[in-house]
């Protein structure tokens, strides 16, 4: 009787140990990959830019997607981070 409640101590520490690595693991690549956070900064280079104001809405499919926090001209094209 001692000999299986032995086993199942180590078993359940076993498990307990693959768990924590497991969710460990997964926290750091997520962190790396940016998988938690809600947003995400985009660069982008432009030719024509006309109109382009700080503060604009930025959209995807016709869907507000993020404003343009700033923007930075570089020689004959633009930057822009939103």
């Amino acid at each position: 009787m001692k000999k299986s409640s032995n086993y199942i101590w180590k078993l359940g520490m076993f498990v307990l140990l693959g768990l924590t690595l497991f969710f460990i693991t997964i926290y750091f690549i997520g962190k790396s990959k940016n998988l938690f956070g809600s947003t995400f900064h985009l660069n982008a280079n432009f030719k024509n830019v006309s109109g382009l104001k700080v503060g604009n809405n930025v959209r995807f499919s016709g869907i507000n997607v993020g404003t343009i926090k700033k923007f930075n001209l570089f020689q004959t094209q633009l930057l822009w981070s939103i």
